[in-house]
């Protein structure tokens, strides 16, 4: 039996009348929707297609008398009013990204609330390019130097419209003026199909709005699944809060995928590109008779906050302070898992020492490097008899080895490895952790060239510092005189040998000695935490 269409006739609005509504509050955007991400140039060419002619494509609303969704409280950078205590509600389901772009670009400053983080507004109109080519260009905050840059929200306002064509003709740039009656125009006149989506059933909402998300650009996981299950329960809203109680550990940027591939192994989901549906399919399978589609949600992700602060301790002990020191996200997520099943934080304090042997080795050889979801279950189940004590990490493993470390480049594991055990030379405990949190904070910005002149992807010459750490270690380098000289070059794994080098202007003799110096220290480390060792 063919189902009745829930949609209703497309209406044909122009483009002055859409952001009204949009202003106004009878459009609202539904917090489900990802956040606006659309760079400059995406944001531009849209508003180019406009000036062209051609359709930038149709918007879907859903109309709806019953229910009430968080909505986002502004669009762009510029703050929303409250919606009404009005019936129906009309919920934009496609087309946020375009909308945004329209509605912040084009909205008079004189009649809205701008947002603090205004990056990237506003936009003009460059009046001097020849007619055909692209000519909207960001100014990022700064006044227009001249009179031909015409502020994109005058060609909605007749007030700043009339004030810039008054300008060009007593300018005498007639042909200008003349340009930019005929932009206004083209902007008023310009016209955008509606397509209501009329249902009370938030599941064909859902499922509207997950298969348009489908192709395309491709949304982030999480608001997917957080589109599926926004009657039940708010998955983003619930990550976020994690986040949140990270924070003070040093990790409230933890990436999403880090929850999302946890959950996946916990349910033995595929991590790579699997249904949003299924993950919600689990979460309804762990449902207790006793239990509402919000407890079961909120019990697994407490569960989930609880397996991160066992991860996050451990790690510690391996230096890693922060998201941006973390070899592999996945290491985080198979030790999350493991602490799941061992089911106490006791059982995997116990199992400390053999997990902390398992991390170093698998970030010096690289493991979890273009693993596929099975390998990552594999290096999982692996983990756990590691934890359980039934095997030694890598012990079937005769030929482990420490890949050189050719140049710094953070972007690889191997020079992450490398910062991690820099750190760990730091015997002061205050310090490490201190300088730790720059790592995991600032990754590959706490790495500081020792000298401004020595070469940036030598091995050799980065140091962990802040600003001031660094300014006091140069003073060190070359004043013999400086108070505690020798503790600041060995915190930073600075030899005698290459530091005497460096006082006679050698400078890459100096690298090439520290190097050496930490390449074997590393090594030592290295071997210590091989099987049976």
């Amino acid at each position: 039996m063919t189902r009745r269409s829930v949609f209703a006739q497309p209406i044909i609005t122009r483009l002055p009348q859409l952001l009204a509504e949009v202003k106004s509050g009878e459009i609202l955007i539904p917090a489900f929707q990802r956040p606006f991400e659309w760079e400059e140039e995406r944001r531009i060419l849209l508003l180019d297609s406009i000036v062209r002619g051609v359709p930038i494509g149709s918007l879907l609303v859903w109309r709806t008398s019953k229910h009430d969704l968080d909505c986002f409280p502004k669009l762009g950078h510029i703050e929303l009013p409250e919606p009404p205590d009005a019936r129906p509600r009309h919920y934009l389901i496609d087309g946020h990204q375009r909308l945004t772009t329209l509605y912040a670009a084009l909205s008079d400053p004189a009649t809205i609330v701008a947002h603090a983080d205004a990056e990237g507004w506003p936009i003009y109109y460059d009046l001097e390019v020849e007619e055909g080519e692209r000519a909207f260009t960001i100014l990022r905050g700064k006044q227009p130097a001249r009179d031909t840059l015409l502020p994109a929200p005058a060609l909605l306002s007749p007030e700043l419209l009339w004030r810039a064509q008054r300008g060009l003709f007593e300018a005498g740039k007639n042909t200008a003026a003349k340009r930019v009656e005929e932009l206004a125009n083209t902007f008023k006149d310009y016209q955008i199909p509606v397509l209501p989506l009329v249902t009370e059933d938030m599941d064909i909402v859902t499922d509207a709005f997950v298969r348009i998300n489908s192709g395309g650009r491709k949304m982030a996981e999480t608001y997917m699944v957080q589109a599926l299950a926004y009657s039940r329960f708010r998955m983003r809203d619930r990550s976020d809060t994690i986040r949140d109680n990270l924070a003070d550990l040093g990790w409230g940027e933890l990436d999403d995928r880090v929850i999302l591939s946890t959950l996946k192994l916990r349910w033995d989901i595929e991590i790579y590109g699997s249904r949003p549906e299924a993950m919600l399919e689990h979460i309804e399978g762990e449902q207790r008779e006793d239990e509402s589609d919000e407890q079961v949600f909120e019990r697994i992700f407490d569960e989930l906050e609880d397996q991160f602060k066992a991860v996050i301790g451990l790690l510690r002990r391996c230096e890693v302070w922060g998201p941006a020191a973390l070899p592999y996200i996945y290491q985080f997520v198979a030790l999350a898992e493991v602490r799941r099943r061992l089911g106490s934080d006791e059982a995997f304090e116990a199992a400390s020492e053999r997990l902390i042997r398992w991390f170093w080795l698998t970030s010096f050889i690289g493991h979890f490097t273009g693993m596929t979801s099975k390998m990552i279950r594999e290096a999982t189940e692996h983990l756990f008899e590691v934890a359980d004590g039934e095997l030694e990490a890598f012990a079937d493993s005769d030929d482990l080895e420490l890949p050189a470390l050719r140049q710094h480049n953070f972007s690889s594991v191997r020079t992450k490895v490398r910062a991690l055990y820099l750190l760990g030379q730091i015997q002061d405990e205050r310090l490490r952790q201190e300088r730790g949190r720059l790592l995991g904070e600032l990754g590959s910005n706490a790495l500081q060239k020792i000298t401004p002149s020595m070469s940036g992807s030598h091995p050799g010459a980065r140091v962990i510092a802040d600003s001031a750490a660094l300014t006091r270690l140069r003073e060190a380098l070359f004043s013999p005189g400086t108070t505690d000289r020798e503790q600041l070059l060995a915190q930073h794994a600075i030899p005698s040998d290459a530091l005497a080098e460096l006082e006679q202007g050698e400078t890459q003799d100096f690298l090439e000695l520290r190097e050496q110096h930490l390449a074997e220290g590393e090594r030592a480390f290295f071997e210590r935490q091989l099987p049976n060792h």
